[in-house]
């Protein structure tokens, strides 16, 4: 009787004619409690029925609203009522744009939920995979437009749903951090107590939920994203939240070295976002850049990351002395920076001028263990290796003078580095590599250039620093003069 009714529906039915559709689901019911033969009959029909009224629909809703339609589901064994689930979601993936009714989306979780169920520890990894992407694009085509509140609803049950799926969850924190912004974008960055709430509930949902990601990774991105959305809405006690929580999970990733060299573009992202990120007055201007240093000079760096370390302490030198200036060059919407808050604030400039001497200190160290580096190895460095040491050294001479003023000291120092460039440039030239070197002798000669107009006559010294131990450096390393002179004695 059921195979004769929806063969009947397929050939002569309008699709708009939900209620035939549902006696047709009502009459399924009576004959699913039958054997299993009986089950994969009816449910190659049903599947054919369903296939052409959502394909043909001009309205998928009000197919998806039957009361009938999910509750069928349950009366079929396990991989029938899988099929059936994963089918319609598929069909309705390639019929529907965007989902924005609230009944259908509700439907289109309820058949998730079963295909997530689905899933046990003993399923292939590529089917798990396959089932993780039919989800995370079930939920991409929901979309409620203006209404953000219950944009945000849905994603909430869909994360009470969709827990073992990392794409899934990936995707529910990107959506709710996205309501966040275009919440901002709605009120033209003028908040309300109600909107302050509910982007407060948008960062709130990230924040719990970024914690159950497997990959810590995923993990760092989502909340330097979280960190970036919470600025953006004056949220300035949950932006310092997680800028800690992002310089906690940067030192749980060092631990393991194949992050290691991925960490840095992390950290200049987190220097750069510092800019705008209001200091504490009853703390310090600089606690997050502290603390961010303090991360940086403990970690044990490997050999082969020393550059990026070294890249890491100029961007510092840089961001430090930009906060340092009577006005700081850009600034989040509506949010107090330093620039305001310190106004002529002896402690700030002397804690400022501090940090950057201590990474001046850094440099120094990272430079003389560098060189000596290249010094002491037995192989021949190759010409990437050896532009790779006379960039480093020319950039963090233009660093030095672009954003310091040095003493005699430093410009004995700048001078070396000068000194240490030149002699990598005539290595390159003696081997007759240039060709495959990365070297831009421009670079050299701007340097020259802006050295000569800061420093006059002061020519660069050619002497050589003497040879000491990465202990005794590190024993000074208290003292920013006596490391540097150390590492200018001659021989």
């Amino acid at each position: 009787l059921v195979t004769a009714l929806t063969e009947f529906a397929m050939k002569y039915l309008m699709v708009d004619k939900v209620e035939f559709l549902q006696e047709i689901f009502q009459k399924c019911k009576i004959f699913l409690s039958g054997s299993e033969e009986v089950q994969i009959k009816l449910c190659n029909s049903l599947q054919k029925l369903l296939l052409k009224v959502i394909g043909t629909s001009s309205s998928i809703t009000e197919v998806l609203s039957i009361d009938s339609l999910v509750p069928l589901f349950d009366y079929f064994a396990g991989s029938i009522k899988k099929k059936l689930c994963e089918m319609i979601l598929r069909t309705v993936l390639k019929n529907a744009n965007i989902i924005a009714d609230t009944v259908t989306a509700q439907t289109l979780l309820g058949l998730g939920k079963i295909v997530h169920n689905s899933v046990d520890f003993l399923a292939d990894e590529k089917e798990v995979d396959n089932i993780g992407q039919l989800l995370k694009e079930v939920i991409a085509k929901i979309d409620f437009g203006r209404d953000l509140e219950q944009q945000l609803k849905i994603l909430n049950q869909a994360r009470g749903i969709f827990i073992n799926f990392d794409q899934v969850t990936n995707l529910l924190i990107i959506k709710a951090l996205q309501c966040s912004e275009y919440c901002l974008k709605l009120i033209k960055y003028r908040h309300t107590r109600k909107s302050y709430g509910f982007v407060k509930m948008c960062i709130s949902f990230a924040v719990i939920t970024i914690p159950s990601l497997k990959s810590q990774k995923s993990q760092l991105d989502h909340y330097i994203y979280a960190l970036q959305c919470a600025l953006a809405n004056n949220l300035v006690s949950e932006t310092d939240s997680l800028y800690r929580a992002s310089l906690k999970l940067i030192k749980a990733l060092f631990a393991f070295p194949e992050f290691e060299e991925q960490m840095d573009i992390p950290l200049h992202t987190l220097l750069g976002l510092s800019i705008m990120i209001p200091g504490d007055p009853s703390v310090s201007g600089f606690k997050l850049l502290e603390e961010t240093f303090e991360l940086i000079q403990a970690h044990k760096w490997s050999v082969k990351c020393r550059e990026k370390k070294l890249r890491i302490f100029l961007n510092f030198i840089g961001c430090i002395t930009t906060l340092l200036q009577n006005k700081l060059p850009y600034h989040a919407f509506k949010v107090d920076a330093n620039d305001s808050i310190f106004v002529s604030d002896d402690i700030y400039l002397s804690s400022g001028k501090s940090l950057i001497q201590r990474s001046i200190q850094e440099i120094c160290l990272l430079v003389a263990e560098l060189d000596q580096a290249a010094d002491n190895t037995e192989k021949k460095l190759t010409p990437f290796e050896l532009s790779t040491i006379y960039n480093m050294y020319l950039r963090t001479v233009n660093t030095l003078m672009a954003h310091t003023k040095p003493s005699p000291t430093g410009i004995k120092v700048i001078q070396k580095l000068i000194t240490l460039a030149d002699r990598y440039q005539k290595k390159i030239d003696d081997d007759r590599v240039k060709e495959e070197s990365k070297i831009n002798p421009e670079h050299f000669t701007n340097t020259m250039s802006h050295y000569n107009k800061k420093f006059g006559d002061k020519q660069p010294s050619s002497c050589i620093p003497i040879s000491v131990s990465y202990t005794h450096l590190r024993a000074h390393e208290t003292e920013a003069d006596l490391v540097c002179r150390l590492l200018l004695e001659k021989k």
